[in-house]
């Protein structure tokens, strides 16, 4: 055993065990038991490469190279992790400050629990200013630009799709716009004011039945074509003085 009450500053040194109250400055500390158990009360810092097996530290540990986990190992952290640099899990090259690489392809690369009774969101992804990019709720609502999503899908703002999308119904409290061709191939209802066209395009409304449909269309007010103001069920206006 070697028992210090200052500093020990060696090139190699191989003891049964270190007790100092100073300090242990060397090129490098090897611990090659696979069986004890190191244990530091106070600060550990180490400057270059750390390949640790049982360690436990009591107090804070600062690395200022690299530290590698490898396949089978454990790392346990009863609170925080503060890294200025990156954060690889399953990569050695991470491209930001969290990168995440797959490597089973029988395992999911990313999950995420809840607490029982969670109440804040699961995830929330924000920018500088805190404004909201995306919020994953605990009820499992998503929100895009909005921290509270009242559906499974909430987007404030614009939407694009550039594929078809499918929806078993569908509820405007705005404005929708078509600007290509849209299908109805279950109906279609309005309980307020439709306008199909803009004057500037051609085609129009096309209403197509089947061999058996008894009823195409139905228009509890008047219906005008060529103009606004029905005056009647039905109004024609041919628009040319006519």
């Amino acid at each position: 055993d070697l028992t210090l009450s200052g500093t020990l500053t060696a090139n190699a040194l191989t003891v049964s065990s270190i007790s100092s109250a100073g300090g242990i400055i060397g090129p490098f500390l090897n611990a090659t038991s696979t069986t004890a158990t190191s244990t530091i009360a106070g600060k550990l810092e180490v400057t270059g490469f750390t390949q640790l097996s049982t360690t436990t530290v009591n107090g804070a540990l600062t690395v200022n190279g690299n530290t590698y986990v490898t396949a089978g190992g454990q790392l346990t952290v009863g609170d925080k992790i503060i890294a200025p640099g990156e954060i690889g899990i399953g990569t050695s090259t991470p491209g930001g400050k969290l990168s995440i690489q797959s490597t089973n392809v029988n395992q999911t690369a990313l999950l995420m629990y809840g607490a029982a009774g969670q109440v804040s969101p699961l995830l929330n992804i924000l920018s500088n200013a805190d404004s909201s990019y995306f919020t994953v709720t605990n009820s499992g609502n998503v929100g895009v630009g909005t921290t509270s999503p009242f559906a499974k899908l909430s987007v404030a703002g614009n939407g694009y799709f550039d594929g078809n999308l499918t929806a078993t119904n569908i509820t405007a409290t705005g404005t929708v716009n078509f600007s290509g061709t849209t299908n109805f191939s279950g109906g279609f209802s309005s309980f307020a004011s439709t306008t199909i066209g803009n004057g500037t395009q051609t085609g129009g409304l096309t209403i197509s039945g089947g061999s058996t449909t008894t009823l195409n269309a139905y228009f509890a007010s008047n219906l005008g074509l060529g103009t606004t103001s029905p005056y009647a069920k039905l109004s024609i206006h041919a628009g040319n003085g006519e």
